[in-house]
């Protein structure tokens, strides 16, 4: 009976494993099934020949452990407290013979499994290969946002252009009347400034709804404190609405001069020739009188330099393409038309980008090649070239492939891989769900590991 119950509890949990004994005529509690479940004795633990090691959250963002998987029997070995590189050596020299250990691209593995079996072959796996060039392609994109706004307002004319020349044509009956084209052409508006035109209605819509509210009630005979309780706002504010005939609007901020204002269409004149050097900038604003700092010069200068920026209005749905989303694209081989468009125009438009996009599709060749097959391009040629590039991420990425270049080599030529270790990693975290994240470790380990 112990035993079916320690299985129940393994299963289950204490408190659904309780409840499910209840049910099948075996009478017991939750803390006796715990007991039962650490009592238990410990499974022997095989050495595996391949070793899958990765980590695990304990406390999201605060404590992680280390998974150990048998990759050829599809089972987890142990459980670990920390991921640190002593806790790997030390369980890899309790447990010698281990022929190949896969692993992320964490460097405290990479010790861990030096020092604990240096014998060990390491398999870099190939999805953390292609997670770490992502992060470094976006990295990449972040630095270079200003292309991606130019292509992405482009890209939302040509949009517009196929709209217009698509619709039908209006036929009209009589005279047709002329008019002029005019080459004025209105100023773009930031999307930040619509967004604060939006939200200020919004609010005023709010705001003259509570003064109506508030000339209700009162007419229906309600005490100013009694509306100010039942609306929750101030009594001076209903005393300033039932003042008020109509609905009073808020007063707009006055402006005043700064010690900057007067120099506004000089610092205008010099930005656009070209002048943007803030000392050479201060010194001759000095010499006309201003006596304001440096600080309030270089805001006005964040000023003209986001009204120098292109600005467009992107059409929903066109040009939408985040940094993220556009080095995800660049590991993707299977793209849409538009998407395929878009790749296009960012790279015949930019070297920098095209180098980038190069890099990226090189690279994902050499991954997704299977391993008997010979790679177009070789990983050392790939490394000289990203190395020689101007792109310091893609640059940063390379050193780290060739400070680990036996594992990146391991994980493109053989079959293993990280993926069953993340399936068990996924349901350690199912575990942790069920028991609400109140369980030690040891329980967590009994629960996880297979019964002996």
């Amino acid at each position: 009976m112990n035993q079916s119950l320690t299985a129940l509890t393994r299963a289950e949990g204490g408190r659904p494993g309780s409840r499910l004994a209840e049910t099948l005529g075996m009478h017991t509690d939750r803390m006796t099934l715990l007991r039962l479940v650490r009592a238990a004795p410990e499974p022997a633990v095989t050495t595996p020949t391949v070793l899958g090691v990765d980590d695990f959250a304990l406390r999201r963002g605060r404590n992680y452990g280390t998974i150990l998987y048998d990759l050829e029997r599809h089972v987890v070995i142990d459980l670990l407290p920390d991921r640190s590189a002593q806790s790997l050596t030390t369980w890899l020299l309790a447990h010698p013979g281990v022929v190949i250990i896969s692993r992320d691209r964490a460097e405290g593995y990479a010790a861990g499994a030096r020092d604990g079996d240096p014998d060990a072959q390491q398999v870099a796996d190939r999805w953390h290969l292609l997670s770490n060039l992502g992060d470094a392609l976006e990295s990449f994109l972040q630095q270079n946002q200003a292309t991606l706004r130019v292509v992405a307002c482009e890209d939302n004319e040509t949009v517009v252009a196929e709209e217009t020349a698509s619709a039908p044509a209006q036929i009209q009956i009589g005279p047709v009347a002329t008019t002029e084209k005019t080459d004025t052409v209105a100023p773009a508006v930031p999307i930040s400034v619509i967004r604060a035109q939006e939200q200020a209605a919004h609010h005023r819509v709010a705001r003259q709804a509570r003064y109506d509210e508030v000339r209700r009630l009162h007419e229906a005979g309600h005490t100013n404190k009694a509306i100010a309780l039942h609306l929750g706002m101030g009594q001076s504010t209903v005393r300033k609405f039932l003042r008020a005939e109509v609905f009073p609007e808020r007063a707009e901020r006055a402006w005043v001069a700064g010690k900057l204002s007067p120099f506004h269409r000089l610092l205008q004149v010099r930005w656009d020739a070209g002048n943007r050097d803030m000392k050479l900038l201060l010194a001759e604003l000095k010499a006309l009188g201003y006596t304001g700092g440096l600080s309030r010069l270089y805001a006005y200068v964040q000023v003209l330099r986001q009204k120098s920026k292109p600005q467009c209005r992107l059409k929903s749905g066109a040009g939408k393409f985040s940094p993220r989303q556009v080095a995800s694209l660049l590991l993707t081989p299977k793209r849409t038309p538009e998407q395929q468009a878009f790749l296009d125009r960012l790279t015949a438009g930019s070297a920098l980008f095209a180098t980038a996009r190069g890099l990226a599709e090189g690279f994902c060749t050499l991954i997704h090649k299977r391993p008997q097959e010979d790679a177009p391009v070789p990983l050392g040629l790939w490394l000289e070239e990203a190395l020689s590039s101007c792109i310091a991420p893609l640059a940063s990425f390379a050193r780290g492939v060739r400070d680990d270049w036996e594992a990146v080599v391991a994980g493109m030529s053989l079959p293993w891989s990280q993926g069953p270790v993340e399936g068990a990693v996924n349901r350690i975290k199912m575990i942790k769900r069920q028991m609400f994240g109140r369980a030690n470790f040891d329980l967590l380990r009994r629960r996880v590991l297979p019964a002996s």
